[in-house]
């Protein structure tokens, strides 16, 4: 009888233990994907500010072309500094998405590995 009351306080241990590696996992998941979307929109907020800017500056420009008569090389330079913008923006938040991912990947693999370790311990013991 007293070897049925161990057995059963073992699994409750290692229920508890095992819930509290996933709780830890849940909260390390839950903690890079905060941090993802800040860093997200951080970057898109600064990102808009810039093209925002841009706009206007491009509103003025062509305001004082019309003076010179380039209105069209206006336009051309800034459509040009606008695509070497998106591009530049998209290459930032790809190595941002990436970063996160990798730091995700290495976290799981973490606290996967503790995991596993607890329970091998629990086995042996």
């Amino acid at each position: 009888m007293d070897m049925s009351n161990h057995q059963t306080s073992a699994a409750q241990a290692l229920s508890l233990s095992s819930f509290d590696d996933w709780l830890r996992t849940y909260a390390d998941i839950h903690d890079l994907a905060i941090n993802a979307a800040v860093a997200i929109q951080s970057e898109s907020t600064s990102f808009a500010a810039r093209r925002i800017h841009e706009n206007v500056t491009l509103v003025h420009d062509l305001a004082c072309s019309m003076v010179r008569n380039d209105a069209v090389d206006v336009m051309a330079d800034f459509v040009r500094a606008a695509k070497m913008d998106y591009i530049s923006e998209w290459s930032r938040m790809l190595t941002i998405e990436s970063r996160l991912a990798s730091q995700a990947a290495c976290r799981i693999r973490q606290r996967a590995d503790s995991t596993l370790s607890n329970m091998a311990s629990r086995t042996i013991a």
